[in-house]
């Protein structure tokens, strides 16, 4: 198997889990009835993975298709980030 780790800071919102994970990716924001942008990172800055999404219940969950390695995690929404 191969993992991917994530770094996450949120001042508000759960850390994702699982973390390292093989393809699925869950976390929450204190957010809901709105749209987020959620983002993946390399150490080098590259965006890997970009994707929009409605949510309605605060759960975030996406399958990136990254390779393995260390990513940063970007959630955005017109609430804030």
């Amino acid at each position: 198997l191969e993992f991917r780790r994530v770094l996450f800071r949120s001042l508000e919102g759960e850390a994702p889990y699982p973390n390292p994970f093989s393809s699925k990716l869950s976390f929450k924001l204190n957010i809901e009835n709105s749209d987020v942008t959620v983002s993946l990172y390399s150490l080098t800055g590259a965006v890997v993975y970009t994707n929009t999404l409605f949510i309605t219940d605060q759960l975030i969950e996406i399958e990136p298709d990254v390779p393995a390695g260390i990513y940063i995690l970007k959630a955005t929404s017109e609430q804030g980030s």
